[in-house]
């Protein structure tokens, strides 16, 4: 049932994005960053992220670019641009994730989860042993 919900908290995210348009990399300004649900969230996606292989961080952001989430270059690093473009998709997410929801939301990313909504946006190379 989570994995139903996180598909659709995903799903949810990438329709705001279409009709809110692009997202200013700074601050995400139509984001509540005081959210305290989504600031634990976001602490879990950001130990993901870095401890995923650089290739796979570049992936990432690469896939998340070409839906119109991140404003930065694929270099694989966290920061703000990042945090930003991630904090988009979790911010949908009702209530807090746990490592299996997290698990679950870089492995939807990470296979071309955003690929069939957003055309043109490519199918990423899988990496063997991503995600436990």
């Amino acid at each position: 049932m989570r994995n139903i919900l996180l598909v659709v908290a995903v799903l949810a995210a990438s329709q705001a994005e279409a009709h809110e348009g692009s997202h200013g990399s700074a601050a995400c300004p139509d984001l509540v960053l005081s959210n305290t649900v989504l600031d634990v969230n976001m602490r879990g996606v950001e130990r993901m992220f870095r401890q995923l292989p650089e290739a796979s961080r570049r992936n990432l952001q690469h896939l998340l670019r070409h839906a119109g989430f991140y404003q930065g270059i694929d270099d694989g690093a966290w920061g703000r641009k990042t945090d930003c473009a991630l904090r988009v998709v979790v911010g949908r997410f009702a209530g807090p994730m746990t490592r299996h929801d997290l698990a679950d939301l870089f492995d939807y990313l990470l296979s071309g989860g955003l690929a069939g909504e957003y055309p043109g946006t490519p199918h990423p190379v899988r990496h063997p042993g991503l995600i436990d």
